[in-house]
């Protein structure tokens, strides 16, 4: 299962907003959210979550590309030039490839 998410149209983000996004992704950070969590009470829901492109801070988009029993995410990141709105793939991910991707899926950790 993915979850493909960006924005067309947003405000510029601040600093520390971005290294904020872009360390909650950190292990480290995980493990302390995940204690913090147990220390808490919250059950642990058996299912892991990983961001395996991103978080970028650009205006784009993303297209869902499906072909048969293929599919694939195409990444648009707009751009102004000479006064007029582009929109420039910077990326295509595969979404059905046959060997296990490294993170960036959902895995069903309780039927392990």
């Amino acid at each position: 299962m993915h979850q493909l998410t960006q924005s067309p149209f947003r405000n510029p983000m601040e600093t520390p907003l971005k290294l904020a996004y872009t360390a909650v992704e950190l292990p480290t950070l995980r493990r302390l959210w995940h204690r913090m969590a147990r220390g808490a009470g919250v059950r642990d829901v058996g299912l892991t979550w990983d961001v395996d492109h991103g978080p970028w801070f650009v205006n784009g988009v993303m297209t869902l590309v499906v072909s048969g029993r293929e599919a694939r995410v195409e990444v648009g990141e707009a751009d102004v030039r000479d006064g007029r709105s582009w929109l420039n793939r910077t990326r295509t991910i595969d979404l059905t490839a046959r060997e296990p991707q490294p993170a960036g899926r959902w895995l069903d950790t309780k039927s392990s």
